[in-house]
């Protein structure tokens, strides 16, 4: 408790800090796609107000009584069970795909389910070995070009090409357990799982986040978006329905895998490179340099198995 109240505090000190030295600059805030800078003012650099309230404060921390113990929310008896939930090899533990739930499988059922996704070979392609690590220099490479277009910067260049060791993605499932259970994969013992596949820490995952901040304010234009449930209400609230008409509605089994991928073709259709809400140079830098480089086959981008085509 002590180590994460002077860490926040730390944390409070900086904020302040680099409020009152930048106080009186306009646009100071980094620029996107940046590693967070540690850099902070020294106490002689601010105002001598704000240096009492963080001596004030240090002495506050340094002399608080910390002899109180910190008690478990659990008792004994609920830390061992957990324990040995934790060490159980038979079952696997994953929250539920909906709600709040946390699901308890058996471990074998789980693995089948994974198989007879990743069988289905319309889907998924099995490949001879891994090929995140060919990867990296082929989207280093792009990014290399951008800077020296002068598209992106060198601390941003260095953001996106992210860690030295990338992670391997993992696949995993979310048991569907909303579902009617007769229609399980195995009913009433194996719900159908959600396909998930992480790509946290991984060689694009700084890249597709720079993609997504381009994507993002397109894709909220489109006739048919709706935000959630509120908006939805919002947009029908108005109409009048006649007496004869049904309501119904449907569920697409299998969504994501059923999305046709053809990225670079579906931003053409959606008209990207004449929407009001982009420039000509941020046309220009996404579509040209981004987007097509890395889209499915097109000269010099990244097919779908990550490598250049010719």
């Amino acid at each position: 408790m002590k180590k994460q109240l002077s860490f926040d505090i730390q944390q409070y000190h900086r904020r302040l800090l680099l409020a009152t030295y930048f106080r009186f600059e306009e646009g100071s805030d980094p620029p996107p796609f940046t590693h967070k800078s540690a850099w902070m003012p020294k106490l002689s650099q601010v105002p001598n107000t704000v240096r009492k309230i963080i001596r004030a404060d240090k002495y506050a921390i340094k002399n608080l009584p910390w002899n109180h113990r910190e008690h478990a929310n659990l008792n004994v008896e609920e830390q061992q069970a957990l324990l040995q939930l934790r060490r159980d090899n038979s079952i696997v533990i994953k929250p539920a795909d909906k709600g709040s739930a946390t699901v308890i499988m058996d471990r074998e059922a789980y693995i089948k389910e994974a198989e007879r996704q990743l069988n289905q070979e319309e889907y998924y392609k099995k490949l001879p070995e891994p090929i995140f690590l060919e990867t990296v220099p082929l989207v280093r490479t792009i990014l290399t070009q951008l800077r020296e277009g002068g598209h992106i910067n060198k601390k941003q260049e260095t953001y996106l090409i992210g860690p030295d060791n990338p992670r391997q993605r993992f696949f995993y499932l979310l048991p569907k357990i909303h579902k009617s259970p007769e229609s399980w994969s195995v009913p009433y013992e194996m719900p159908p799982g959600r396909p998930i596949v992480s790509d946290c820490g991984s060689e694009t995952y700084a890249t597709a986040e720079y993609i997504e901040h381009f994507l993002n304010p397109i894709s909220t234009r489109h006739p048919s978006y709706i935000k959630d449930t509120y908006d939805f209400i919002d947009k029908i609230k108005n109409i009048t329905l006649p007496q004869e008409c049904l309501l119904f509605t449907i569920d697409i089994d299998s969504l994501y895998t059923n999305i046709e991928t053809h990225g670079v073709q579906s931003l053409r259709v959606m008209g990207l490179q004449h929407h009001r809400l982009w420039s000509h140079i941020d046309r220009r830098r996404t579509e040209r340099e981004w987007i097509t480089k890395l889209g499915s086959m097109h000269p010099g981008g990244l097919n779908e198995q990550g490598r250049l085509v010719e």
